[in-house]
């Protein structure tokens, strides 16, 4: 951004920021081709804070936090067919269990229980 400056100091406002904006873009571009950030590695302006084979690795052998056991959630549930739903703060499986029935017990002192809906379509038991 200096250099532009520099080169044209008539750069103000609106112009100015339209620039800021695609430096910005083309920083965060990724492509080794089209990015900003890999041309300055190679021009000696940028450092790398790792090297390309940590990312790597990093990317298929997480560290163990909350936004991996997420990935892992929805990779499960996305592999057996589950309905779920997934924030930042909670992991929730929709689907019904796939366990056997267990008998139902009788409801407790002002407990109401309300049958779960069937979301597999099959026809309702006799």
């Amino acid at each position: 951004m200096r250099a532009q400056r520099e080169r044209h100091p008539e750069l103000t406002g609106e112009v100015l920021n339209a620039l800021r904006s695609r430096v910005d873009l083309a920083y965060h571009d990724l492509n080794s081709e089209t990015g900003l950030a890999p041309r300055l590695v190679a021009q000696g302006a940028m450092v790398r804070l790792c090297e390309p084979a940590e990312i790597e690795r990093a990317r298929h052998t997480p560290p163990a936090t909350r936004a991996a056991l997420r990935g892992e959630f929805v990779a499960a549930c996305l592999e057996v067919g589950a309905d779920f739903s997934v924030t930042w703060e909670s992991l929730r499986l929709d689907s019904p269990p796939s366990a056997p029935d267990r008998p139902a017990r009788p409801p407790g002192d002002g407990e109401r229980r309300r049958p779960v809906p069937d979301r597999t379509g099959a026809a309702p038991a006799p």
